[in-house]
């Protein structure tokens, strides 16, 4: 009788052990990527507030530029703010499973409904082992082109399938109302930066200036003084000219958005200087390349783009930039590139960022925001198998 009792024990502690490490969830909430999670504040690539207003994040922005390498977290409303002021906190990772189920989920609907804030809750049914959730199925309901009110369940099952319904009874989840696929900027904060004022826009022209030849009479250095988009050779070179994005660069280059001009690795090729074309190209293409910027040139454009980041927000970057210097070649030695905000500024002000200045505008200093050292990405796998050793080290010093 006696031998039986740690048989006994040793059963009552697999039983103890299975309830608390592996139960059904489902759950409705925002999930958001680790990758921009774990930036400072929360705040993501995109400028979004993650930690005050998961919705507010930008579609692409859960699929593009490595984002999803860190994988997928379900966040959860707190009923008390967090001691960072954050009222959504981490509620459960995804598993790898979830997280091929999350990228094919936002990958499909991006195509299916457009780019914009993705203020959809999802609902996540799974297996949960301690904080990590062992995903079968996300479901949703689009809150664009969406009349019938479907829901759309990507499930592990199939991988690659997408069911769709009519019935709103069968699944929990939240109906939107939000009917916009537009872009919608995340600040409009006024300018502090001390500018020349300029009211005329015409004041920024279009004109050639000086030749210089060789003996042989081939130009060899041109100074040009150019007005046109520029976007980031990463997204240009992209099939059929479409930006990470979303945007058509190859007919509609002001569409690309802002923070995909400095954001993610795409200004690690350079940057490129647009030209309205007579003709279509044979791609369709209404634009094309002018002239690429130099080294310098690309420096001044990515400190162009992340300071009008920050002193007019996110958006549509629809400004053509003056860009001027040396040609030589098609590359252009850029000495300034100024442009005309075209939003947060009234008084018609120019903006230039020169060669020889860093930069001709001086702005209110940026409040520093401590580094989150302690990545919630790093900590998904940690804590479940934690919990299990520590159990089975229970489990056998009994017997």
């Amino acid at each position: 009788m006696e031998t039986m009792r740690p048989l006994h024990a040793a059963w009552c502690w697999l039983l103890f052990l299975q309830s608390c490490i592996a139960r059904q969830v489902s759950y409705e909430g925002y999930i958001v990527d680790n990758f921009c999670w774990d930036k400072p504040n929360h705040v993501a690539i995109d400028g979004s507030p993650l930690g005050t207003n998961p919705g507010q994040h930008i579609l692409h922005c859960l699929f593009c530029c490595s984002c999803p390498d860190n994988g997928f977290v379900i966040l959860e409303k707190l009923e008390n703010p967090a001691s960072d002021g954050s009222t959504y906190w981490p509620k459960y990772q995804l598993d790898d499973e979830g997280d091929s189920l999350m990228l094919e989920l936002v990958t499909t609907e991006h195509l299916r409904g457009g780019d914009r804030q993705f203020i959809e809750q999802i609902t996540t049914t799974g297996t949960l082992v301690g904080s990590e959730l062992q995903v079968e199925s996300l479901c949703f309901i689009p809150s664009v082109s969406n009349d019938e009110g479907n829901i759309i369940c990507h499930n592990s099952t199939k991988p690659t399938s997408v069911a769709m319904t009519t019935s709103s009874s069968t699944t929990s989840v939240a109906t939107a109302t939000r009917s916009s696929t537009a872009f919608v900027a995340t600040a409009t904060s006024s300018s502090t930066a001390s500018v020349a004022n300029n009211n005329n826009a015409s004041n920024i022209e279009t004109t050639s200036v000086a030749t210089t030849t060789s003996s042989s009479t081939i130009p060899v250095a041109t100074q040009v003084s150019y007005e046109g988009y520029i976007v980031d050779n990463y997204c240009w070179n992209k099939p059929n000219h479409i930006a990470i994005d979303g945007s058509p660069l190859g007919t509609d280059p002001g569409k690309h958005i802002l923070h995909c001009l400095f954001c993610c690795g795409c200004p690690d090729n350079g940057f490129v200087i647009l030209e309205k074309l007579a003709n279509p190209a044979l791609d369709g293409s209404t634009y094309w390349p002018k002239y690429q910027l130099d080294d310098e040139g690309d420096s001044l454009m990515l400190e162009l783009v992340t300071a009008e980041h920050s002193r007019g927000g996110d958006r549509q970057f629809i400004e053509q930039i003056t860009t001027t210097g040396t040609l030589i070649g098609s590359e252009l030695q850029v000495e300034s590139l100024c442009f005309i905000p075209s939003v947060s500024n009234e008084e018609g002000m120019i903006i230039c960022h020169n060669n020889t200045k860093t930069i001709s505008t001086t702005s209110s200093p940026t409040p520093s925001v401590a580094n989150n050292n302690d990545s919630f990405a790093t900590r998904r796998h940690g804590e479940a198998g934690t919990f299990i050793l520590i159990m089975m080290g229970l489990m056998f010093s009994s017997l």
